[in-house]
């Protein structure tokens, strides 16, 4: 059962890997087809990526200040172990996508609109 148990997962990791790998390269090639170099469509790209490690590393710091939050509820005989945790990780991380939320909204309302990107 084990080995069945191992064997799914690994086939579940190359499965997604083989499937990022496989639609970055019909991405490229459909951007290559349109006449448009894959590496400069990159730059525009470095936004997302860097829009996306905010999101990640703010929901990331969230949960790890709710477990905080959950442990020190706990230790304090405030509530129970189970509902502090669970409690405290869903809000500090809700608050931390709240957070992100306001944060890209502020930013796109500050910047001007570049037509020629979305031309």
């Amino acid at each position: 059962m084990e080995v069945l148990i191992t064997m799914i997962v690994f086939g579940t990791f190359g499965g997604i890997i083989y499937m990022f790998i496989s639609t970055r390269h019909k991405e490229r090639m459909a951007l290559i087809n349109q006449g448009i170099n894959p590496l400069e469509s990159k730059k525009s790209g470095g936004k997302l990526l860097s829009r996306l490690t905010l999101k990640i590393g703010l929901m990331l710091a969230g949960v790890g200040a709710g477990i905080t939050m959950g442990s020190i509820l706990h230790k304090m005989h405030l509530m129970y172990e189970e509902p502090a945790y669970f409690s405290m990780i869903l809000l500090f991380g809700g608050l931390s996508l709240l957070f992100y939320y306001n944060k890209i909204k502020k930013e796109e309302q500050d910047e001007p609109i570049d037509f020629d990107d979305i031309i």
